[in-house]
Protein backbone atom coordinates (compact mmCIF):
# COMPACT_ATOMS: atom_id res chain seq x y z
CA UNK A 1 0.00 0.00 0.00
CA UNK A 2 1.32 3.26 -0.83
CA UNK A 3 1.98 6.32 1.76
CA UNK A 4 -1.50 8.20 0.05
CA UNK A 5 -3.76 4.76 0.39
CA UNK A 6 -2.43 4.37 3.72
CA UNK A 7 -3.68 7.97 4.76
CA UNK A 8 -6.51 7.88 2.78
CA UNK A 9 -7.53 4.87 4.37
CA UNK A 10 -6.32 6.46 7.96
CA UNK A 11 -9.02 9.65 7.46
CA UNK A 12 -11.62 6.59 6.40
CA UNK A 13 -10.70 5.03 9.79
CA UNK A 14 -10.94 8.30 11.80
CA UNK A 15 -14.01 10.54 9.63
CA UNK A 16 -15.58 11.05 12.24
CA UNK A 17 -12.80 13.36 13.53
CA UNK A 18 -11.29 14.52 10.05
CA UNK A 19 -12.01 17.81 9.51
CA UNK A 20 -10.61 17.93 5.94
CA UNK A 21 -8.40 16.46 3.38
CA UNK A 22 -6.16 18.22 1.41
CA UNK A 23 -3.98 16.90 -1.00
CA UNK A 24 -2.28 18.29 -3.79
CA UNK A 25 1.51 19.42 -5.63
CA UNK A 26 4.27 20.43 -3.95
CA UNK A 27 7.52 21.53 -5.58
CA UNK A 28 10.44 20.61 -3.50
CA UNK A 29 14.42 21.14 -4.32
CA UNK A 30 12.45 22.18 -8.37
CA UNK A 31 11.10 18.26 -8.02
CA UNK A 32 6.95 18.16 -8.33
CA UNK A 33 5.61 15.97 -4.67
CA UNK A 34 2.21 14.50 -4.38
CA UNK A 35 1.15 15.19 -0.67
CA UNK A 36 -1.93 14.41 1.15
CA UNK A 37 -2.28 16.92 4.53
CA UNK A 38 -5.26 15.14 6.93
CA UNK A 39 -6.65 17.62 9.93
CA UNK A 40 -9.00 16.86 12.33
CA UNK A 41 -10.97 18.37 14.84
CA UNK A 42 -10.29 19.56 18.02
CA UNK A 43 -11.10 16.49 20.68
CA UNK A 44 -10.62 16.43 24.30
CA UNK A 45 -9.15 12.61 23.83
CA UNK A 46 -6.72 14.48 21.45
CA UNK A 47 -5.41 16.63 23.94
CA UNK A 48 -5.24 14.45 26.34
CA UNK A 49 -3.06 12.05 24.46
CA UNK A 50 -1.16 14.57 23.48
CA UNK A 51 -0.69 15.92 27.13
CA UNK A 52 0.32 12.03 28.17
CA UNK A 53 3.08 11.85 24.61
CA UNK A 54 4.15 15.05 24.87
CA UNK A 55 4.42 16.18 29.05
CA UNK A 56 6.90 19.38 28.73
CA UNK A 57 6.48 19.38 24.86
CA UNK A 58 8.98 16.34 23.53
CA UNK A 59 7.64 13.18 23.16
CA UNK A 60 8.30 11.05 25.88
CA UNK A 61 6.97 7.64 25.23
CA UNK A 62 6.95 6.22 28.79
CA UNK A 63 5.76 2.66 30.68
CA UNK A 64 2.90 4.17 31.25
CA UNK A 65 2.09 4.94 27.85
CA UNK A 66 3.70 1.31 26.31
CA UNK A 67 1.17 -0.26 28.83
CA UNK A 68 -2.11 1.31 26.78
CA UNK A 69 -0.54 0.05 23.61
CA UNK A 70 -2.93 -2.27 21.86
CA UNK A 71 -1.52 -4.71 19.05
CA UNK A 72 -3.51 -2.78 16.92
CA UNK A 73 -2.39 0.36 18.19
CA UNK A 74 1.31 -0.74 17.89
CA UNK A 75 0.75 -1.90 14.27
CA UNK A 76 -0.66 1.72 13.35
CA UNK A 77 2.51 3.59 15.06
CA UNK A 78 4.64 0.98 13.07
CA UNK A 79 3.20 1.60 9.98
CA UNK A 80 3.98 5.33 10.39
CA UNK A 81 6.80 5.32 11.87
CA UNK A 82 8.76 1.61 11.04
CA UNK A 83 10.33 0.12 8.53
CA UNK A 84 12.05 -3.28 8.23
CA UNK A 85 15.49 -3.54 8.43
CA UNK A 86 17.71 -6.93 7.91
CA UNK A 87 17.74 -7.55 11.16
CA UNK A 88 14.16 -7.01 11.94
CA UNK A 89 12.59 -4.15 11.98
CA UNK A 90 12.37 -0.88 13.49
CA UNK A 91 10.94 2.32 14.51
CA UNK A 92 11.91 6.14 13.64
CA UNK A 93 12.28 7.92 17.06
CA UNK A 94 14.40 10.00 18.99
CA UNK A 95 12.90 9.62 22.26
CA UNK A 96 15.10 9.22 24.87
CA UNK A 97 13.51 5.50 26.14
CA UNK A 98 14.72 3.97 22.86
CA UNK A 99 18.39 4.54 23.39
CA UNK A 100 18.02 2.56 26.80
CA UNK A 101 18.05 -1.28 25.31
CA UNK A 102 17.26 -3.11 28.49
CA UNK A 103 14.96 -0.57 29.27
CA UNK A 104 13.14 -0.71 25.74
CA UNK A 105 12.90 -4.86 25.59
CA UNK A 106 11.37 -4.94 29.59
CA UNK A 107 8.43 -2.55 28.46
CA UNK A 108 7.60 -6.09 26.39
CA UNK A 109 7.65 -8.48 28.19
Amino acid sequence: MQQKDYLMKISEIMKNFVSKVYTGWRKCNGKDFEYIDVRTYTHPEFTKLRQEFYPNGKKDLNEKLFRKLTGKSFAYWFFDDGSTTGYGFSITTFDKNFKDTEKFKKLFK
